[in-house]
């Protein structure tokens, strides 16, 4: 299947194939994230990244931010991508999701919880990564 027909099998609205459209190789990426089973339950990553537009911004590891890069508050991503273990976890192109492979994982809402009470001044001139 060619990038264009691998895009319309995937129902995703025009902005969103638009974007993923000047990304093959992040589309070929997905299309085989998309084949992968869900996470299982109770799995826990080790290391946990946080694309935006294809660039790391957070890492953690073991549960532990390690990395950050500086982010204007305003900054707007064309897509983000969260890797568990260098494996696609979830992609998701404004508002539209592409992958979700986390629904088996209880321990995402501590996650969120964690990265949620990050002091802004660490979030935004953290380490590079």
């Amino acid at each position: 299947m060619n990038l264009a027909q691998t895009l319309e099998s995937w129902n995703l609205s025009e902005q969103a194939t638009l974007t993923l459209s000047q990304e093959p190789d992040i589309v070929a990426d997905l299309a085989q994230a998309r084949q992968r089973h869900p996470f299982p339950a109770g799995y826990t990553p080790t290391v946990i990244d946080i694309l935006f537009d294809d660039v790391v911004f957070i890492r953690l590891r073991s549960g532990q931010v390690i990395d950050t890069r500086k982010c204007p508050p305003t900054y707007q991503p064309p897509f983000v991508e969260w890797r568990f273990d260098g494996q696609c976890a979830f992609f998701q192109v404004g508002g539209e999701v592409i992958v979700n492979r986390l629904e088996g994982i209880a321990a995402l809402d501590q996650l969120m919880e964690r990265l949620s009470s990050l002091p802004a001044q660490e979030a935004d001139h953290g380490a590079a990564v």
